[in-house]
């Protein structure tokens, strides 16, 4: 078994950067010739694969990307390395077209107990944890998940407590394990540090990562107006904490559910809307979320094309699923 940090061959190395460039880049054509000029040069090269699934994620075509994901890690060792984000990009995408029973199996098999070993993987499995606990597929369903693998046992760097990526990823087994002295330690972490960081005192983090927390654990008590009134409190501010427009989708997700279930709807369709807008092929979640706010404020018409579209990217998902009941639902009364 490789490390986490095991390099790729030089010449693929290369390619694998340019790959990546070109996705940023939206050049989606370009990034996927240079994708195949990878895998003839090694099929499976994990970092090839890694490039693949990205191309995939951000181009749309999610359904491709779940069959090669399939393919390469069935062929390959999920557990080696770079190969466990890559599991969880999988199991992201799964979940994404409803297929939660797949995606559950490998988080459970594969991502969650490799990942708290893994700075690059952890992240991204406990975000992918509590947006399955969001999208319905966790213990509002009867199926507890294993929160406990992923309780954060790395001692908080003092030099770093101030990250609040990393203390929202951390935060977030403790609200679902109901462990109030681990919060408490990790808000009083952010407390004592008082450097400044990107041009942001210490203070704001600290009441960012404490008004996400509040919001976190409102919503994991069931009290949909406190999540909600905390999350959309926070929302703008965790902006200023990262350049990439994505890395607290998790939290917007959850902002969305509890502004559904309150009835609030203050901030949910613009970032729907901004999500939809951004991509040639958007998530069908975001899809149905909007469509399903859009029909139950009276404009059916504009609604029911979202609902439909995401009904059609969703024709794999497992048959229980949330979503489909609730396309079901909202089908029969329109």
């Amino acid at each position: 078994m490789t490390t986490e940090c095991e390099l790729p061959a030089p010449d693929i190395e290369v390619l694998v950067n340019e790959a990546f460039s070109l996705i940023r880049g939206r050049r989606f054509g370009e990034a996927r010739d240079t994708v195949e000029r990878i895998e003839e040069l090694d099929r499976a090269d994990p970092f090839g694969a890694h490039a693949r699934i990205h191309l995939h994620i951000d181009e749309g075509t999610f359904e491709e990307g779940i069959e090669r994901g399939i393919a390469y890690l069935t062929a390959s060792d999920p557990f080696d390395g770079i190969n466990v984000h890559n599991t969880m990009h999988l199991a992201s995408l799964l979940m994404e077209l409803g297929r939660a029973a797949a995606s559950i199996e490998w988080q459970e098999r594969v991502m969650v107990p490799s990942a708290p070993g893994q700075p690059m993987s952890y992240p991204g499995a406990v975000n992918l944890l509590w947006q399955t606990e969001v999208f319905g597929y966790g213990r509002s369903s009867g199926r507890a998940l294993p929160w406990r693998t992923l309780a954060p046992t790395i001692p908080i760097d003092p030099n770093h407590a101030a990250d609040v990526s990393e203390m929202i990823v951390r935060v977030m087994p403790l609200v679902a394990l109901s462990d109030e002295a681990g919060i408490h330690a990790l808000l009083a972490s952010l407390a004592d540090a008082d450097e400044p960081a990107q041009g942001v005192l210490s203070g704001e983090r600290a009441a960012a990562v404490h008004s996400v927390t509040e919001g976190l654990r409102a919503w994991w008590h069931g009290d949909a107006h406190l999540a909600a009134k905390h999350l959309g409190e926070a929302l703008p501010v965790l902006s200023r904490f990262t350049d990439y427009q994505g890395q607290f989708a998790v939290i917007e997700d959850t902002l969305i559910d509890a502004e559904w279930l309150s009835g609030a709807r203050v901030h949910s369709e613009r970032i729907l809307r901004d999500r939809v807008g951004a991509y040639a092929s958007p998530r069908p979640r975001d899809q149905f979320w909007l469509g399903r706010i859009l029909a139950s404020t009276g404009r059916a018409t504009e609604g029911g094309d979202f609902l439909e579209s995401a009904r059609l990217r969703w024709v794999g998902a497992d048959d229980n699923s949330p979503e489909l009941r609730t396309l079901e639902t909202v089908t029969a009364s329109s």
